[in-house]
């Protein structure tokens, strides 16, 4: 075997200041590297040649250049750096066992056998021998090559040097003068002086010989303390010469031909050493290496990464530092240089499984330093070995023992369908694996490092990061949009909560005045009125369906809340908490149809499976997301929510077959496809119910459980959101709407419009005044139209007479607009006068599949005007219709074949009995089928079963104008709108579940009427309304039925209640008027049976305020008064409890 190191004498001697400064460097990069992966030993295997089947014997490398030597199969060589292998080795070499290849810089590279000498010029790809070496002087048994190209061989009894003249290339005996030479070891320096070690006449000698020069052998053993028989040679960088004597290390000095104990081995004996880019040097025995570190004098300690259960047949450090082992059947590389391994000896092995117990091989992870998800640094990243593992240097990040660490690693990014993310990468959500945990109480944390050498790290939570666009209808203030912003962070972190820190919004960008209105995956309306709701699974639809979340300008729970507060200067600034969570967690909730394809679970497709619910039963944030109540309210339901078989009648439960925990699970658990390739990764989802919780809960507390207050670990400061504002002339118009007594106008519908030719277009519906008449337009500008209407109904005791009220205002000047922050006159009071017309209608429109529409609208007697409508077009015209009239069933009719925008307004004009014109209208909403259908502005839903499999698209139609009342009491009040439904080109299957929920309003109903609400059909053929089975949900201020066909429909109370009150309680009922208060309120408490109450007032903190009631109460309708004088402005809980029922309401008191 031939000892040499060719690679010694590609570097210049350095003076010692550039020595220090490489030095500094080298260090600098050292410190640099602190985390890393190899195999269990931090070697990887090199692939050798497919038809190797003898053992390897030599070796050499320099760049992509490689060769290896064997003992019966020649030379294999490599041109891109051991990747593929050929071989054409010469006969000879094949029967001649290689034992040296030494690679020239920029010369031949020359192999040595038993016998002979061979040499390439072409990287392998031909070899000749070198026919003159003299081979009657023993077997070859070490050689060196300078880096001037010159050769020399050891033999037996001679030491041969091969070198260029002017008659060619000549082998000369440098030793002819001395006698014989049994040479061990040899190396060149950069002076081309020839270092040697032999067995010179009897002795151990060690020699310096210019072959350049006189030839003369100089003796230099002084100062080795051992037998002077060095196994090895080998140059630092400075060029400074070395040799291994036994276990120690001497290092020469020229200027006095002595050598100098350099350090000593703590191996048993050296076979070859090798000096590192670095400086450090490495020590290699048979089956072990070590490393000393000159600058700090010392060897670094032993480590199992450092020992090998094979013998070591030769070492080499490549140009990038790193350092390769060969054995007789397989060569190592370390996985990176040097400082890498030097990492790895003050490093704690890791071990990382998946949460089913896997070992992770070759997957790379980010790692953090964290303690939770805002509060994580990031440290680079990490990649695991063929044993799943990697080590980690505490020292280069200033770990200690008991610090957290989180591994992450994105598994998966689902692109969106709608066209909005582009500035996010067209993103819908990426999912993620780490390693977070929850304790019982559900503080999250990481792993927590240990002193420990080994340890394992479980990869068992994922955490799906969403993507989404929201649009603002108008020209928003940008302190506005700045409130959608915060909003948003706040619903990341409910959602966050939801899924037990499995799902988070990771950026929401926020457009107003109409960007990106179709390609968002949320929506915010101007009208005060809008009732949340959304398309489920409408984060799948394309931008044309207009399948989105809507969202009023802000919602406060109800809509008469949200109508009264958006009245206040600060109605989107003012930051109680509790307030804005009505807001986002109502955005929550929208997404979990939107996003997770989640049904309401306050919808049931079996009323009286409803009734069966507990009283203060809460299936999650799909049934009721509100603060004030029960725990669950920022949960998902689970199996155990749905255990009694009577509960699964919710349409969460009808149409998508399981809870929302469960059909999370299944949309998102599973193998997926690692995008760097090697094995699937396992993403499991983890229920609360496989988690350790304490309290006796059966979920886990998160940062919006804030009786917990789980509030130090959220994803509120990661939430990224960004607004993209556009900067005009809109702001806000604000009035004050009276009647002809100067009484204030409650509920006057506003309808922001823009002039066009003769008549007028809908910019933006802006909801309703509130009950002190007060109303901000939003976005409008001056010269813009505001059309003001109103009804009221006179009460004559046998008859109600309809009132209505119309009117319109120009826009002469604006606050808050960009540039013009004054508005030039005061907020002006308008007052509006009845009409001189007491019409009813009933609407009804038919859309057929050729795009035809045909309007009905039934009346009680003819207009004093023939009325037309106006539309407009799918081309932005607008056209106007004549309608005409059938007095055998007294309805105004029209067909419109123009093609129209999928949602709008149709106006109806007309003029009362003295010629004053007024205008009706009437929106309109047109959409393909889904799971879900919302008439415009949410005010009524069909959850359709998926089974209807002959609809393709559906009509909505909504009026809020006095309806016929044909077939119901004169005295009944209406809930909500009438809204038309039709479908083309089918109608329902057969035996299909469809559910029709109509939203209502408190505003003008008394605790009993709410009750007594019921969903009736308008009969087109009799002219009459048709009672249906129904229930009332109180708490959401739903009426609900179950229907078979398309048809007009409209809620209106009857004489028997038929609902359900807040949280299910068969009877109980508890409301307070006004709300919001300014000083006092009356509180209305329904008791269905005499027994104890207690009715208490409760702070936003949870803390007890005022007691209204703590006795015994008998049958029927109790009535309180909440005094406010002494009570500071804020959010209120009103909590009733009698026979293990609770009911909790919301009241805000304004100051």
């Amino acid at each position: 075997m031939l000892i040499f190191d060719s690679k010694l004498f590609s570097t210049l001697i350095m003076e010692g200041a550039m020595y220090k400064k490489i030095l500094f460097l080298i260090l600098f990069v050292l410190s640099s590297y602190s985390v890393f992966s190899q195999d269990s030993s931090a070697w990887a295997n090199i692939t050798l040649p497919a038809n190797l089947n003898t053992d390897i014997t030599a070796f050499a490398q320099s760049g992509n250049e490689v060769y290896l030597g064997t003992n019966g199969q020649g030379v294999f060589s490599s041109n891109d750096g051991g990747n593929t292998w050929f071989n054409n080795s010469l006969a000879t070499m094949t029967a001649d066992g290689i034992n040296g290849i030494l690679i020239g810089l920029n010369k031949p590279t020359y192999i040595t056998g038993k016998n002979s000498v061979y040499i390439t010029s072409d990287n392998g790809s031909s070899w000749n021998e070198i026919s003159n070496f003299p081979k009657d002087d023993g077997s070859i048994q070490c050689a060196a090559l300078s880096m001037g190209g010159n050769l020399a061989i050891g033999t037996p009894a001679s030491v041969w040097y091969y070198s260029e003249n002017v008659d060619g290339w000549f082998w000369y005996k440098l030793n002819i003068q001395y006698g014989p030479m049994d040479v061990k070891a040899m190396a060149f320096n950069q002076n081309e002086q020839l270092f040697l070690t032999c067995i010179h006449r009897q002795s151990p000698e060690i020699y310096l010989v210019d072959p350049k020069g006189q030839m003369t052998f100089l003796e230099i053993v002084k100062n080795i303390r051992e037998s002077p028989l060095a196994s090895f040679f080998a140059m630092n960088a400075n060029g400074v010469m070395f040799c291994s004597v036994g276990k120690s290390f001497y290092q020469f000095e020229y200027a006095s031909n002595l050598w100098s104990l350099f350090t000593e081995s703590p191996q048993k004996n050296v076979r070859r050493f090798k000096f590192a880019g670095t400086g450090n040097l490495l020590s290699f025995d048979d089956l072990n290496l070590r490393i000393f570190n000159p600058k700090d004098n010392q060897w670094l300690p032993d480590s199992p990464i450092l020992n090998f259960d094979d013998n070591i047949i030769d070492a080499t450090i490549d140009g990038q530092d790193a350092v390769w082992l060969i054995r007789k059947r397989a060569i190592l590389k370390s996985d990176g240089p040097v400082d890498k391994i030097i990492s790895f000896i003050f490093s704690k092995y890791f071990i990382v499984k998946d949460a089913q117990g896997a070992l992770m091989r070759h997957k790379t992870f980010v790692l953090y330093k964290a303690s939770c998800d805002n509060n994580q640094s990031g440290m680079g990243t990490i990649t695991t070995n063929n044993n799943g593992g990697f080590y980690l240097n505490y020292n280069y990040y200033g770990f200690h023992t008991g610090d957290q660490i989180k591994l992450e690693k994105l598994v998966y990014t689902e692109y969106a369908v709608k066209t909005g993310h582009s500035q996010m990468g067209n993103k819908m959500y990426d999912v993620y694996l780490n390693n977070m945990k929850y304790d019982g109480v559900g503080n999250p944390h990481y792993y927590s490092l240990t002193d420990d050498n080994s340890q394992t790290i479980i990869m068992d939570h994922s955490c799906i990061h969403r993507f989404l666009v929201f649009s603002v209808e108008w020209e928003a203030k940008r302190a506005y949009l700045d409130t959608v912003a915060s909003w948003s962070k706040l619903m990341s972190n409910f959602l966050w909560d939801v899924t037990d820190g499995q799902l988070y919004v990771e950026r929401v960008d926020i457009f107003d005045n109409y960007q990106r209105w179709n390609q968002a995956d949320m929506r915010f309306f101007a009208n005060n009125l809008v009732w949340p709701n959304a398309a489920v699974n409408g984060v799948y639809s394309i931008d044309s369906r207009g399948d989105q979340v809507r969202m009023p300008r802000r919602w406060l729970g109800n809509s008469d809340d949200t109508r009264n507060w958006s009245t206040r200067n600060d109605w989107f600034t003012y930051d109680d908490r509790s307030l804005q969570l009505f807001m986002s967690s109502t955005m929550a909730h929208e997404l979990g149809h939107y996003m997770l394809s989640f049904y309401d679970e306050y919808v049931w497709v079996d009323t009286n499976k409803a009734k069966l619910l507990p009283a203060g039963y809460n299936m999650g944030f799909m049934q009721y997301q509100y603060q004030n109540a029960p725990d669950w309210s920022s949960e998902m339901s689970d199996p155990d929510r749905y255990s009694n078989p009577n509960y699964r009648y919710t349409a969460q439960w009808a149409y998508n077959g399981s809870d929302c925990w469960t059909q999370f699970r299944n949309k998102y658990q599973g193998y997926y496809a690692d995008p760097d390739g090697g094995d699937d990764i396992w993403v499991p989802i983890v229920f609360p119910k496989d988690r350790t919780l304490s309290g006796g809960l059966g979920f886990l507390r998160g940062p919006a459980d804030y009786s917990y207050g789980q509030t130090q670990c959220n994803v509120i400061p990661i939430t990224e959101t960004n607004v993209y504002d556009q900067f005009f002339s809109a702001g806000d118009f604000k009035f004050t709407v009276v009647d002809e007594h100067g009484s204030p106008m409650a509920k006057a519908d506003i309808v922001d419009m823009v002039p066009f030719f003769s008549t007028y277009l809908v910019k933006t519906q802006q909801g309703q005044s509130a009950d002190n008449g007060k109303m901000t337009v939003v976005g409008a500008n001056v010269n813009d139209v505001i059309f003001i209407s109103a009804k009221r109904e006179l009460d004559f005791g046998i008859i109600k007479v309809p009132w209505f009220y119309f009117y319109a205002v120009t826009v002469s000047a604006v606050t808050g607009a960009k540039g013009n922050d004054d508005q030039i006159q005061d907020e002006p009071i308008i007052q509006i006068f009845p009409v001189k017309s007491d019409n009813r209608l009933v609407n009804s429109m038919k859309y057929d599949f050729s795009g035809n529409i045909f309007l009905d609208f039934y009346t009680n007697k003819k207009f004093s005007t023939n009325p037309s409508i106006d539309i407009m077009l799918q081309d932005s015209s607008v056209k106007s219709y004549n309608l005409i009239f059938d007095d055998k069933k007294t309805v105004y009719s029209a067909k419109v074949t123009e093609a129209v925008p999928d949602e709008g307004t149709f106006l109806f004009n007309t003029k009362d009995s003295a010629d004053k014109p007024f205008s009706i209208f009437f929106n309109y909403r047109i959409s393909d089928f889904g799971k879900n259908v919302f008439a415009p502005g949410g005010v009524a839903e069909i959850v359709l079963d998926t089974k209807n499999t002959e609809i393709e698209r559906i009509s909505a139609l909504s009026s809020d104008f006095f309806p016929l009342k044909n077939g119901i009491s004169a005295n009944a009040k209406q809930g909500g709108s009438a809204v038309s439904f039709s479908s083309a080109p089918g109608q329902l299957s057969q035996g299909t579940t469809n559910i029709l929920n109509i939203r209502y309003s408190r505003a003008e109903l008394t605790t009993e009427d709410e009750l007594s609400l019921s969903v009736f059909k308008w009969d087109e053929e009799n002219l009459m309304w048709n009672k249906m089975p129904s229930t009332v949900d109180t708490a959401n201020q739903i009426v609900s039925t179950q229907i078979s066909s398309m048809g007009t429909y409209a809620a209106f109370t009857t004489n028997n209640p038929v609902g359900v009150n807040d949280y299910n309680n068969d009877s109980y009922s508890l409301g307070a008027y006004p709300n919001p208060f300014t000083s006092s309120a009356k509180v209305d408490f329904f008791n269905p049976t005499e027994g104890f109450v207690s009715l208490k007032l409760y702070n936003a903190l949870g803390n007890e305020v005022m007691t209204l009631a703590n006795s015994k109460l008998g049958y029927g309708k109790q009535s309180f008064n909440i005094d406010g004088s002494q009570l500071p402005s804020g959010v209120y809980y009103l909590t009733m409890k009698s026979n293990n029922t609770t009911i909790t309401k919301k009241v805000v008191l304004i100051k």
